[in-house]
């Protein structure tokens, strides 16, 4: 292709509307292997897809269908990145390219109505300008204005969404959407719920804001007037008799309304007309055990047992049971004394311990104590126990445990009763779900439809700050609240507001503000909920105090997250076990998705981070491996497998992932969505939204260093025997932007995007900054971006670098110091064996011998590539670090064997 008709090609896409961009639609997979990672059955090479079986593996139903395909002429969604070639349209990357290039009229180009480069800088998305800036902010006077009033003039965009969360009385939830977070907050007005919400965006945006809190008006309701008009009494209807003999209300019996035992009793007294006085005594058990001083000493204190006593000197009946529990010993003499005396059912003293126990569960009781009680009280044996789990998720770092709750009713033959609960990450959570399915399923107790008052909380917000963070850690944490003196009074203020800090363990400090310091101290107690375990208090909830903060933030990962995390680790530790290499944690794989979330494993990758000294490149001729990380590896390994398809493309249309694009190019199917996975997220430290000085940066012994303005030539890297490559973050950036396939295969099909990324441990920093590290660096991204990561923590286990590609046998192990593999050979990714394969697909120009000019022959690509190198720079995040052409891509076919 001519250059200047090349370049032209690629100034006539816009990068909001361009055809650059993966595909995604709807399709399914064509079922070629056993196992959804491929490891039970792979091809041989240059098949395409596996064909060959492992033995050691058990056959379970494959995962993945056939493939219809789609129609010709469809496009797909745009995807981030910058354009060209013909298929989707990536999102508009921000900054200004001026380029001289005239407009390349064509006739394709203006039937598909694309356009040039904009001239000009489009406005950025408010999710990005609306951020907290870091440096020192303008000065401003909150006094006398609302909650509201103030939000409104500090950001410029906030979108307020309002739900009505109760009917009777009415209650309403206001969303405030600001800086590209969510605030929410509920009252029994939309004006209340606003500003409550407004101060909360309020508090935690602008810290550094006196704000006075909003206070509720009372409004004052007219008395009724006591006279009426003449007019009012003539109109009203004529006065009806009552009739004589009207049937009263049915009056419940003894067994229906009894509350407890006791009450059963008592009732039952006075229904039957029997002249019986019950008289309860307590006294405390005064048997003595001869001890040992020392023993006596070191032996725990127990509650003092106590005996009760039911007596009716009537009939000069006596009950006496003994416990440590006085009240349940008071049922249980209660319960013995219906059965003798009454001659009470058994169905009876069921109905009012039910009765009984939904009353007090939630209130007074936890599942397990009232579990007990009513076994007690049932005359039933309960056992709880906590177990391993057996089918425990492989590599998530912890144990996962099953609660198994069995009772012995010995008023039915001692019938036994068993409940197990699945496998949770917590015993008592496990505990307490086994249990709490006895209650429902065996008793006739559900505990979540107990009924709640709406006035009585078991506990406030201080009691639940100190159990949640007492079960979060093992140390015992120190609390203190300190109230604040000499606070100026706010101008408008009708009362006096007391403000109280909240302070844990003399570091972090939340501050809460009310009218009273009761008040003052609940609304600290609160702040230090939300802030800490993200949990909102409500004082009519009972809150999960078994679940630690570990427990809490797993709940919120997305299931496919979760469920890709557990798969890639399965897969891996497979493939290790099969081929005997040990395992590491630092791992990283791309995998194919369809519409139905099947997934394929296509590429492996791990490693330590490691640059190869500048001298192993002198004569390499394109068999050294550079740069050695999970990612990058793992990127190089899927282009093999993208060649592979590529080839198989030709023969099989039906069971490729790829379609015949209109200008003849393949195009990933429209069902088809690209996933990266990676243990451990890349070092973001010079490109998170936080960051003090936001630059590209380059790999150091240790760690990242700023990228200069200016890139090193061959006499300098000969000379100082540096060699500049760029950090993982950069290279997922760039791939995000102009696709993962390569100049190479860009000669070949259109662009791929991985949009979606998990990360298999938490990153230092929250998931909105990696997203905008690796997506956002030139403005917000235009079509939905997926980047999470599972909330715990690994630590590093690093072993021998190795990759394994789908559709290839055997794993590859790389020698960090030749970058070669252990035997000495080129590796299947370096880029002379890349290029040998490459060669070897159909539709390739055989007449380009050079490496570096057939990187070059994709001028679409070339031409994106050094467009998103010029935005960069011009948005002050410095120059890319090219490395010199006669360095690494001088070399061609016939220079090796």
């Amino acid at each position: 292709m001519d250059p200047n008709a090349a370049a032209a090609y690629a100034s006539s896409f816009n990068y909001g509307e361009s055809a650059y961009a993966a595909p995604s639609g709807r399709g399914d997979f064509s079922s070629d292997s056993v196992s959804q990672g491929g490891w039970t059955q792979w091809p041989k090479h240059g098949q395409g897809f596996p064909n060959q079986s492992f033995q050691y593996q058990q056959q379970v139903k494959p995962p993945i269908g056939n493939l219809p395909p789609v129609q010709f002429n469809t496009l797909a969604k745009s995807r981030v990145g910058f354009p060209y070639g013909i298929g989707a349209s990536p999102a508009e990357m921000v900054g200004t390219l001026e380029r001289s290039v005239p407009n390349f009229s064509h006739e394709w180009v203006r039937q598909n109505q694309m356009r040039s480069f904009p001239h000009r800088k489009p406005p950025q998305s408010a999710q990005w300008k609306n951020r907290p800036k870091t440096s020192q902010q303008k000065a401003f006077d909150a006094t006398g204005k609302t909650p509201a009033m103030v939000l409104h003039e500090l950001f410029k965009t906030v979108a307020e969404e309002y739900t009505e969360v109760c009917s009777n009385p009415k209650r309403y939830c206001c969303t405030l959407s600001v800086s590209g977070q969510e605030f929410k907050m509920e009252s029994s007005n939309k004006k209340t719920s606003k500003q409550k919400c407004a101060e909360l965006v309020l508090r935690t945006l602008r810290p550094d804001l006196k704000i006075t809190p909003f206070e509720e008006p009372i409004a004052a309701k007219p008395a009724p007037s006591s006279k009426r008009n003449a007019t009012t009494m003539e109109c009203q209807p004529p006065i009806v008799p009552k009739p004589i003999g009207s049937t009263k209300k049915a009056k419940l019996s003894a067994a229906e309304s009894a509350v407890n035992l006791n009450d059963f009793l008592r009732k039952l007294i006075l229904e039957t007309g029997s002249k019986l006085t019950p008289i309860f005594e307590v006294s405390e058990n005064t048997v003595k055990i001869e001890e040992d001083n020392e023993m006596a000493e070191k032996k725990r204190n127990f509650k003092s047992e106590a005996i009760v006593t039911l007596r009716f000197e009537e009939n000069e009946r006596v009950f006496t049971k003994t416990g440590t529990n006085r009240a349940l010993i008071k049922e249980l003499v209660c319960k013995e004394a219906l059965s003798v005396i009454f001659d009470v059912g058994l169905d009876d003293i069921r109905m009012v311990l039910r009765r009984a126990a939904i009353n007090k569960i939630g209130k007074e009781f936890a599942i397990v104590p009232a579990l007990n009680t009513v076994c007690s009280l049932m005359n039933c044996t309960l056992s709880l126990s906590v177990e391993a789990s057996e089918d425990t998720p492989l590599g998530v770092g912890k144990m996962f445990y099953v609660g198994k709750c069995r009772v012995i009713d010995h008023n039915e033959n001692d019938k036994p009763v068993e409940y197990v609960s699945p496998s949770l990450a917590s015993k008592q959570v496990a505990r307490d779900y086994a249990a709490q399915e006895m209650l429902k399923n065996y008793f006739g107790i559900d505990a979540n439809n107990c009924p709640q008052s709406e006035n009585v909380n078991s506990q406030g917000p201080c009691a639940t700050l100190h159990l949640l963070l007492s079960k979060d850690s093992k140390n015992k944490s120190k609390i203190a609240y300190e109230f604040k003196e000499n606070v100026p009074t706010v101008a408008g203020q009708s009362t006096n507001v007391f403000y109280c800090d909240c302070v844990i363990d003399d570091k972090e400090r939340f501050t809460g503000s009310g009218r009273s310091k009761k008040l003052a101290k609940n609304a600290a107690a609160i702040v230090a909920i939300k802030k800490i375990f993200s949990i909102d208090f409500d004082p009519n909830v009972a809150y999960p105090l078994a679940m630690s903060r570990r427990f809490i933030a797993e709940s919120r990962v997305s299931p496919l997250c979760r469920d890709v995390t557990e798969f890639v680790k399965r897969e891996y530790l497979a493939m290790c076990g099969y081929y005997g290499i040990s395992p590491s944690n630092l791992i990283a794989c791309f995998l194919l998705l369809n519409e139905k979330d099947e997934k394929r494993l296509i590429s492996i990758g791990s490693s330590t981070q490691y640059v190869v000294e500048p001298d192993t490149l002198s004569g390499a001729n394109g068999t050294t491996l550079i740069h050695l990380d999970p990612i990058v590896l793992a990127r190089r390994s899927m282009l093999r497998y993208l060649m592979q398809e590529l080839k198989a493309f030709e023969v099989d249309h039906a069971s490729s992932i790829f379609d015949r694009h209109i200008d003849g190019k393949a195009i990933l199917k429209a069902n088809l969505r690209l996933v990266l996975f990676s243990n451990f997220p890349p070092v973001c430290s010079l490109s998170v939204d936080d960051a003090a000085k936001k630059r590209l940066g380059y790999v150091t012994p240790l760690t990242i260093a700023p990228a200069p303005d200016e890139a090193l030539s061959f006499d300098e890297i000969k000379s100082t025997k540096t060699l500049r490559v760029h950090c993982t973050a950069d290279k997922l950036f760039k791939w995000s932007a102009i696709g993962v396939q390569g100049a190479l295969l860009s000669n070949l099909m259109h662009p791929i995007i991985a949009n979606t990324v998990f990360f298999g441990c938490e990153a230092p920093v929250p998931d909105e900054s990696l997203k905008y590290a690796l997506f956002g660096r030139l403005g917000a991204p235009k079509n939905e971006i997926v980047v999470e990561s599972y909330p715990t923590q690994m630590r590093f286990l690093p072993t021998s670098c190795h990759l394994q590609t789908r559709g290839i046998d055997g794993v590859e192990r790389i020698d960090y110091v030749t970058g070669r593999t252990v035997k000495g050979s080129p590796s299947r990714v370096s880029k002379a064996e890349m290029f040998e394969a490459y060669r070897a697909l159909p539709g390739v120009d055989l007449t380009i011998s050079k490496y570096a000019d057939a990187k070059k022959s994709a001028a679409p690509y070339q031409a994106a590539k050094m467009a998103l190198y010029e935005s960069l720079a011009a948005n002050g995040w410095g120059r890319w670090q090219t490395k010199p052409e006669n360095l690494t891509d001088d070399f061609v076919v016939a220079s090796f064997d």
